[in-house]
């Protein structure tokens, strides 16, 4: 995979620095996804306050990524690249169905999530840059602010079942309800970092407008047949099933 970065438009930083800091990013995803490894990703700085992945004319141009982050807010960078690498290790441009973008959306948000957390571990011995390794402080605790955050806990006395029954209709509707989004992310986040190999099963998330449970069935049979079992996990977070 290869990463093209912008010279300029970041602010007071090198695009040799992000260059290295989202090599770092895609390295926490890549190692549990299975990809082709000659995809070339150009990233760019965006004229809007959100970042976005965009669509491509044909599918052997390299993808645009657009991020809002500038100056040496590695952790914003990272946050915003994790997600729209996520979509593109989706392969987004096949799931153009809308009713089921709201769960696209939820792993990419976890992906955001998971690789901050990963960097914080692992910027304390091996950060791109050695004398970034104190700033692994920083990535944890923008971790830290998300999952604190009030809206990531379920209301008093709902369980996350009860509460994805209300809630899947809304999604569906309009999939790009970050706080709604963000609480699935957290619900599911301590199984992938349990077993990071859940990732491997992105690339095959199927173009459906299904609901959930019949979506994650889908999801199931569009794997190998050894993944399949990475899918049950994220089932049984969903739903309340317990340990296989």
């Amino acid at each position: 995979m290869l990463l093209l970065v912008q010279k300029a438009g970041w602010g007071e930083v090198t695009a040799e620095e992000i260059q290295n800091l989202l090599a770092d990013v895609t390295k926490q995803l890549l190692q549990h996804v299975q990809v082709e490894h000659d995809v070339k990703i150009n990233i760019e700085p965006g004229k809007d306050d959100y970042p976005e992945v965009r669509y491509r004319n044909v599918s052997s141009d390299p993808y645009l990524v657009l991020l809002s982050a500038r100056n040496r807010n590695w952790s914003q960078y990272s946050y915003q690249f994790a997600h729209e690498l996520c979509h593109i290790l989706s392969n987004y441009e096949r799931l153009r169905l809308p009713q089921n973008k709201w769960f696209h959306e939820c792993l990419c948000e976890l992906a955001s999530i998971f690789v901050l957390r990963r960097m914080a571990v692992t910027w304390q011995a091996s950060p791109p840059y050695w004398n970034w390794a104190s700033y692994s402080a920083a990535l944890a605790s923008y971790a830290a602010d998300i999952l604190a955050q009030p809206a990531t806990t379920l209301p008093s006395g709902q369980s996350f079942q009860d509460w994805l029954g209300l809630n899947e209709p809304r999604l569906r509707a309009d999939p790009y309800q970050r706080t709604l989004n963000r609480l699935v992310a957290v619900r599911l986040l301590p199984s992938f970092e349990q077993t990071p190999g859940i990732w491997r099963t992105i690339p095959f998330l199927p173009n459906s407008t299904a609901n959930l449970q019949l979506y994650l069935e889908e999801w199931a049979s569009a794997c190998p047949e050894s993944d399949r079992i990475y899918v049950q996990e994220v089932k049984n977070a969903l739903f309340d099933l317990g340990a296989i």
